[in-house]
This record gives structure tokens, C-alpha cells and sequence, in this order.
């Protein structure tokens, strides 16, 4: 669980080596966390908006269902972890 929290502590620390078993744990890590936002986002309602996207013909509804309300919380992670994700890539 270590290597997983590690780049969050070194947040903006581009100096320095990580460790493999750092980056792809970080990685794993957030591959779980998005996942299981879209889980939650899609079981809130927002299947119900790609559904009814795909009954009238428009696709841009969909994306309006995920990324509205509920999917602001994907949006918010991805931006909090941008910058320890980049320095994590660079070290």
C-alpha cells in the first residue's frame, strides 16, 4: 500500500528516482479508483442518460450524462492526480 500512496507524498517532486514497482503500483492504483467511479457514476444515473442518448439518436447526450453531476467526481480525480501522475512518469 506504500508504493501506492508515494508519489501522493511526493507531490510535486521531479528530482530524484521512482522505483517500477512505485510508478505501476501508482498506476494500478488509479486504474482501480476510476473504475470504480465509473461504476458509481453509471449505477447514479448516468446509464440512464447513455440510454436514453442511444434511443434518440444523439450522442452527445451520453457524454453530457457521465460527465454532469456525478461524473464531475471522475473529472476532479484525474485533476488531482495529474500532477503526482506526471512526476511519478518523470522520475
Amino acid at each position: 500500500m506504500n508504493w501506492m500512496i508515494l508519489p501522493f507524498k511526493r507531490y510535486a517532486e521531479f528530482s530524484g528516482r521512482s522505483r517500477r514497482m512505485e510508478y505501476w503500483m501508482f498506476t494500478l492504483f488509479n486504474a482501480v479508483v476510476v473504475t470504480v467511479l465509473m461504476f458509481v457514476v453509471l449505477g447514479a444515473g448516468g446509464a440512464a442518460g447513455v440510454l436514453e442518448a442511444d434511443a434518440n439518436g444523439d450522442p452527445a447526450a451520453g457524454l453530457g450524462a457521465l460527465f454532469g453531476g456525478m461524473g464531475l467526481l471522475i473529472l476532479l480525480y484525474c485533476l488531482a492526480i495529474l500532477l503526482p501522475s506526471i512526476a511519478v512518469t518523470v522520475r
